[in-house]
């Protein structure tokens, strides 16, 4: 009983994660191994390409791409902290959470609860989207690089035997290298389509040079 008074006691001063956590350091962390995970996926996919195109792999630039990469690892970065954060927010505010066995539950135990659980749930659906879109990125700066943009398409592609119906749709399509494709994404997995575009997605793009 002591025990879950004391819990009680603590939660009501450790009542948002911003008491716990250190918000930019995270950020800054997740950050740096989404800039890894970006530019070694996106290089991969431009070395293919050029190989597929009969361009030296060697063509491809990738350090020229680092910017580029940083920046959309440090937004990827501060959503993805942030949607966390407000999944331990929300289990802090549980009047009294209990563990599976009745107990109430510490603010430290509710917290790696909460993170567990974002982990299980989000870790591969965020590794999954971001291949597609670095995959996209890269082989579409490839293109660029090699041939530049006249008379190079781009052409939307699903690869999971259950798509998406919208991405079913646009499987297909085909536009310019520097237009955007019916929904308004440059490639599959696109920072800019809405997260129940983009998670998961497994879609891909050919490249095409007339």
């Amino acid at each position: 009983m002591l025990a879950g008074h004391e819990a009680k006691a603590t939660r009501a001063r450790l009542k948002s994660a911003a008491d716990w956590v250190d918000r930019d350091e995270w950020q800054a962390s997740l950050a740096a191994l989404l800039l890894q995970l970006g530019l070694a996926t996106s290089t991969a996919a431009a070395v293919a390409l050029l190989e597929q195109l009969g361009f030296p792999p060697e063509d491809y630039n990738g350090a020229a791409t680092v910017a580029w990469l940083t920046a959309a690892a440090e937004g990827m970065a501060e959503g993805i902290v942030g949607a966390t954060l407000a999944e331990v927010d929300e289990a802090l505010a549980e009047p009294d959470p209990v563990d599976e066995d009745g107990q109430s539950m510490a603010p430290a135990a509710v917290i790696a609860a909460a993170l567990a659980t974002a982990r299980a749930v989000r870790s591969s659906e965020i590794a999954e989207s971001s291949v597609t879109a670095m995959s996209g990125f890269g082989q579409t700066e490839a293109a660029r690089g090699a041939v530049g943009t006249e008379g190079v398409t781009k052409t939307w592609l699903t690869r999971s035997p259950n798509p998406r119906a919208s991405h079913r749709r646009m499987s297909g399509q085909t536009v310019g290298l520097d237009d955007t494709f019916s929904n308004g994404a440059r490639w599959p997995g696109d920072s800019s389509l809405r997260d129940s575009e983009r998670a998961r997605c497994k879609c891909a793009l050919e490249i095409t040079v007339e």
